[in-house]
């Protein structure tokens, strides 16, 4: 990959203008400007979670696992279980944690407490969390995770 930086005098406001350039958009490009966009968006370090007539605050890396079972949102920490009825989209969203990687329908990860993966049955995977926390990777998501390991 070649990183070039030029000056312009036709950017105007003080952010930059990022242009990545490639023959193809490929998955690589893809993730850069994934990259690029996450970069761009600030990370949250704290995060707040309604849990009846509470409110519950998080420290984000501290999140292992968010699972969806029927109506609500089960938020396992390393130090706690907590649930809520926020969707999982929309927590998600919340956090905005480039460590974080949806894994099914109804369940994300936080990477950094991700100690390894296995072959499950019909392509699917299991991840094998921190704290003895597991959880099935569907098919349809292992590419994505795969890439964001970089294996």
């Amino acid at each position: 990959m070649k990183v070039v930086f030029q000056i312009s005098t036709e950017v105007s406001g003080e952010q930059p203008t990022v242009i990545v350039q490639a023959k193809e958009n490929s998955i690589e490009t893809q993730h850069l400007m994934a990259y690029i966009r996450q970069y761009q968006s600030e990370t949250v370090s704290l995060v707040t979670v309604k849990v009846e007539e509470e409110i519950v605050v998080l420290k984000v890396e501290t999140i292992i696992l968010l699972d969806v079972i029927e109506d609500e949102l089960l938020i396992y920490t390393t130090e706690r279980l907590v649930c809520t009825k926020e969707r999982l989209i929309h927590f998600f969203q919340r956090i905005k944690n480039k460590h974080f990687v949806q894994i099914s329908k109804h369940a994300a990860i936080n990477v950094n407490h991700l100690q390894s993966l296995s072959e499950s049955f019909a392509g699917n995977m299991t991840a094998h969390l921190t704290q003895d926390n597991q959880s099935v990777v569907s098919r349809r998501y292992v590419k994505d995770l795969i890439a964001r390991l970089s294996v």
